[in-house]
């Protein structure tokens, strides 16, 4: 019994202390002094300012496409990314350039088993992507690298494939994209499609 109540206090405290972000990340790889620029504030009752159009429901919690779910938090493509950086907390890398589409910055965060992009739209970051790096986790459907073509199929259909050879799910303006290698998922990306030409 002191044994089980050792272990529910150990998950309770994990659960608790990847739920607590900051406002702020001072302190990532690379020396990055401070990389929230703009993206103090989690305001979401304020002003709507140079969103791109289809984007404004998808700041609140009403998600469209398909998302993923890292310790609670829901992170949907084309959504604010400050709310979901305060809730993820800390990420392991960052990485940021001047972005070729938008002006500003796009910025790449790396967590454990997965990385996040964004795209500057005003003094805003939305989710451009979502890469899933291993298979420590998975979509929302269950499916993750190393996951058969027979489980991706069973979960979302039969995808399209496009010119690069991705199988591709598109769904509310979003896709999930898999890479195949024989029966194998090797690769799953969540994409936006605000940069399709």
């Amino acid at each position: 019994m002191k044994k089980q109540m050792t272990i529910i206090f150990i998950i309770l405290t994990i659960i608790f202390l990847t739920s607590c972000g900051s406002n702020e990340v001072n302190r990532i790889t690379g020396d990055v002094a401070n990389i929230n620029q703009g993206n103090n504030s989690t305001d979401t009752g304020a002003e709507e300012q140079d969103i791109p159009a289809g984007i404004e429901s998808l700041s609140q919690p009403d998600y469209k496409g398909y998302t993923f779910t890292h310790s609670g938090t829901i992170i949907a493509i084309d959504s604010d990314f400050a709310p979901i950086l305060k809730a993820l907390g800390e990420p392991r890398a960052y990485f940021e350039a001047e972005s070729c589409a938008f002006e500003g910055l796009d910025k790449i965060y790396t967590y454990f088993g997965f990385e996040i992009d964004t795209y500057p739209q005003g003094d805003r970051d939305f989710v451009s992507a979502i890469v899933l790096k291993d298979d420590t986790v998975a979509t929302n459907e269950g499916l993750r690298i190393g996951s058969s073509r027979a489980e991706m199929e069973a979960a979302y259909g039969t995808p399209r494939i496009n010119d690069n050879g991705q199988l591709i799910y598109d769904k509310d303006g979003m896709r999930l994209c898999f890479i195949i290698d024989g029966e194998t998922v090797i690769s799953i990306e969540y994409q936006t499609t605000v940069l399709d030409l």
